[in-house]
């Protein structure tokens, strides 16, 4: 039996609907429509959709292509995530990250699209694949001041997939997870979750350190001065997992980068490369599935508890600090009430008052709430690691 061919993409489209912080955008929405509509592959994972507007126009060239089409509303304006399918797409769910970064940090804005781990069952002929599509939260910067979100992001993420795919055949995990293969997310997602990575597992092995790297590549069109400067060969930060059940076999033929400049242009489709895999599936009732790698994990999980101990003592010295400014702030409106300067216009007054008052409100969220819920999605992580741990010494 010959099996069956799946050609499958993943692709950050960079879909930033800011005009300042998005190059061409439209242009490169319109290309991607009609790659996409050449039928070429058979499911497709699309990150950083943001805007409703281009997912409609994007179903408007691509359905006649892949006919099933689902898009993950969530948080403020959705979490950009969106798969388009040949095969019908029976049922879909999707699971927002705890921690998701923070309000305040408007120019980063993962807060307010909620990411989240997203799930498509797909029936391919008397195959169920659960496939999967994320967009996990950014690094930014070195040091990664967001290092517990994303490690507890990459723990949710594992869990989920671990906890939803055991009845399905064949598992798809595709997007940008924001981590490079070093990276204590990636090592939590691959093992923890179970899953081959396609690039590793590929039958096609290039020796062109160049071949892997899908974001802040010199030939990106893209791509930023310093980031040439603090990757030289780019990062791999974009992936296509995978993972059989028992009674079924899947090789992964190739896995390359696609969809890179747009044909007869000098841009990009994306500040991302897609990635594609083209994997043979078939059915074979001597197939035992992929073993878990319980050392592996029990390694990255006890990691990752660091990880998260020091997001913690961060959100301590957080709430500290707001609570201080809490009481300057007070201070400063006590004080200033009864100031009075002949020569400062009273509008002056009034704003530099009004203005306090709003920092006020907003120290008093950060140090009360915003801290709150965030030491208790630490919290709650690190419990259920540690529960993970404990139970792993117990097979």
């Amino acid at each position: 039996m010959a099996g069956t061919k799946l050609k499958v993409l993943t692709l950050n489209c960079w879909g930033v609907t800011t005009v300042l912080a998005c190059k061409l955008r439209p242009e490169r929405m319109r290309a991607i429509a009609e790659e996409l509509s050449k039928g070429e592959y058979d499911i497709v994972i699309l990150q950083e959709i943001w805007a409703q507007d281009d997912y409609e126009k994007l179903c408007a060239r691509i359905l006649s292509a892949l006919p099933y089409t689902h898009y993950f509303h969530s948080g403020n304006f959705g979490c950009g995530v969106c798969i388009f399918s040949k095969y019908m797409i029976l049922e879909t769910f999707h699971f927002r990250y705890t921690l998701n970064g923070y309000a305040h940090k408007i120019f980063h804005g993962d807060w307010f699209c909620g990411k989240s781990i997203c799930l498509a069952k797909i029936q391919i002929g008397d195959l169920l694949a659960n496939v999967y599509g994320t967009h996990l939260h950014a690094q930014y910067h070195e040091p990664d001041n967001y290092e517990a979100h994303r490690i507890a992001q990459s723990f949710e993420m594992s869990q989920f997939i671990r906890n939803t795919s055991e009845s399905c055949d064949l598992v798809i995990v595709g997007g940008d997870f924001n981590f490079r293969p070093d990276q204590l997310g990636y090592n939590i997602i691959r093992y923890n979750g179970n899953l081959y990575d396609s690039w590793i597992e590929r039958k096609e092995k290039p020796d062109d350190v160049m071949a892997e790297t899908t974001s802040d590549r010199p030939d990106n069109s893209f791509t930023p001065a310093f980031a040439k400067v603090l990757y030289p060969k780019g990062i791999r930060i974009d992936y296509l997992m995978y993972r059989p059940n028992t009674g079924v076999d899947v090789v992964c033929e190739t896995c390359y980068l696609t969809m890179r400049k747009v044909p007869g242009q000098d841009y990009n489709y994306s500040d991302h490369e897609g990635v594609a895999a083209v994997f043979t599936v078939k059915k074979n009732i001597t197939a035992m599935g992929k073993a878990r790698e319980l050392q592996e994990i029990e390694k990255h999980l006890s990691d990752a508890i660091g990880s998260l101990d020091h997001g913690v003592r961060l959100v301590k010295s957080s709430r500290v600090f707001y609570s201080v400014l809490v009481l300057l702030c007070v201070v400063a409106i006590s004080f200033s009430s009864d100031l009075q300067l002949p020569f400062v216009p009273n509008f002056i007054f009034a704003f530099f008052h009004v203005a306090l008052i709003i920092f006020l409100c907003f120290c008093i969220w950060m140090a009360r709430i915003g801290n709150d819920r965030e030491m208790n999605g630490l919290k709650a992580a690190k419990k259920d690691v540690n529960n993970l741990i404990r139970s792993l010494h117990m097979k």
